[in-house]
């Protein structure tokens, strides 16, 4: 499974809602690099609401999501539950995704309740 570019940008701008754009590491692997060496535990809730959404998905959906469509291409987990549920469960599993990483980050003290 591989999420489409318009679900990865909606799930972005559903974190950046909940303010936690500042926790996304930006992929650059020189600063993955320093942060593994420096000993640095980090919450990315990109990666973390991805996760949870691929778990979700196959929960829900079934193993085929890993087989990739006729031509090969990947599913794109919210792509396949608009299709087979409405488009508004995948706005729900977004923002759903995003309030947990909120949750999370305030149980961690990285960020405040406020």
């Amino acid at each position: 499974m591989k999420m489409c570019v318009s679900h990865w940008d909606q799930l972005r701008a559903a974190l950046r809602a909940e303010k936690l754009s500042y926790l996304i590491s930006d992929g650059r692997i020189d600063e993955a690099a320093k942060t593994i060496e420096a000993g640095i535990e980090t919450i990315n809730p990109l990666v973390n609401s991805y996760s949870a959404i691929l778990a979700n998905a196959l929960k829900t959906g079934g193993y085929y999501l890993l087989m990739g469509d006729e031509t090969g291409k990947p599913y794109c987990p919210l792509c396949e539950l608009n299709k087979h549920y409405s488009k508004e469960a995948s706005k729900q599993w977004v923002k759903e995704a995003a309030k947990e990483q909120r949750i999370i980050a305030e149980k961690t003290g990285l960020i405040s309740d406020n």
